[in-house]
């Protein structure tokens, strides 16, 4: 009888180990998903550019960035300077490619008390030469 039982509780323990280790991987391919962002996906990446061409036209000159946020939505990224700060839309995607030129983007340039001054690449150069950045390329 006690050869049984010793048998029986063997099985159990390494009934025991297999759940833990089933659980232990399960746990790590969990937390590798977290630590290693999948980012946005192509049919995402296109209809977030396509929302930002398609809204563009609705900007006006003088607008505050609360109603620019509301037509527009979260820029992609944020630049700051002294002068004021850029926000900045994906409106293309190069060739197809993955990677982030600044041609993919569409800057919006904004004053120091956050007045829309105007878009795109010919007032942004305009603008961002006066003087350095203060943290360029701040996700938001």
């Amino acid at each position: 009888m006690p050869a049984r039982g010793a048998n029986a509780r063997a099985t159990w323990g390494g009934r025991w180990r297999w759940v833990l280790s089933v659980g232990m991987v399960a746990c790590c391919v969990g937390c590798t998903s977290l630590l290693i962002p999948s980012g946005l996906s192509d049919r995402e990446l296109q209809a977030m550019i396509d929302r930002n061409t398609r809204n563009l036209p609705r900007l006006q000159a003088h607008l505050f960035e609360e109603y620019v946020s509301d037509i527009m939505g979260p820029p992609q990224r944020v630049e700051g300077y002294p002068w004021g700060t850029v926000w900045l839309y994906r409106t293309a995607l190069t060739k197809g490619a993955r990677a982030t030129p600044e041609t993919d983007y569409t800057p919006l340039v904004f004053d120091q008390r956050g007045v829309l001054l105007g878009w795109g690449s010919d007032i942004w150069a305009s603008y961002r030469h006066r003087q350095p950045s203060l943290g360029g390329g701040l996700p938001q």
